[in-house]
């Protein structure tokens, strides 16, 4: 029996290039400071269901005062062909007559 032969080994892989270091980012602004709320414009806490109802009347205001507009007389559209009920009634009796005239032939 022949001894077997070792197995030569793997060539080590080529070592990967070092990547280059990225180039560093620009600090960060810091954040502006929240301005602090008005104090002001805080609701009365004596009565805040009248201060709602102030701002909804004042919207209401603003919505109703829509300039109106008068309907006038209906206008006579121009017409691009029959329709209403008369060109239905009219097609549906030309089909109705062609249908009996091409039956009739058959027979």
């Amino acid at each position: 029996v022949d001894p077997v032969d070792p197995v030569d080994p793997v060539d080590p892989v080529d070592p990967v290039d070092p990547v280059d270091p990225v180039d560093p980012v620009d600090p960060v602004d810091p954040v502006d400071p929240v301005t602090p709320v008005n104090p002001s414009n805080q609701v009365n806490p004596i009565d805040p269901v009248k201060s709602v109802l102030q701002v909804t009347e004042t919207l209401m205001k603003q919505t109703t005062s829509v300039n109106t507009i008068v309907a006038k007389d209906n206008r006579n559209l121009p017409k691009t062909g029959d329709s209403g009920m008369h060109s239905s009634l009219v097609s549906g009796l030309m089909l109705a007559v062609s249908s009996v005239i091409l039956l009739r032939k058959r027979k």
